[in-house]
């Protein structure tokens, strides 16, 4: 994937409506880069309870096959 296609990807989890952020959270959940996850991690603080559901697990699932990468990004997303 293209950065520029990437960037539009992570600019639709800010969109007003809770389908359009699940379904970038789902595109993003099929894409191999640190930002995808990164993204993912921000929509599973998201406002809408569906929306956090669907990011939270893609990130197991992205966990459970890539433990290194997802280490690190624990170290980010630690709910005070």
């Amino acid at each position: 994937m293209q950065s520029e296609d990437l960037n539009k990807l992570i600019s639709l989890t800010f969109d007003e409506s809770p389908e359009v952020r699940k379904q970038a959270a789902k595109s993003l959940g099929e894409v191999d880069d640190p930002a995808a996850i990164f993204a993912l991690m921000e929509l599973s603080y998201d406002k809408d309870p569906s929306v956090r559901d669907v990011a939270l697990n893609l990130l197991e699932k992205r966990k459970q096959s890539e433990s290194e990468v997802m280490s690190f990004a624990e170290l980010f997303s630690q709910k005070a």
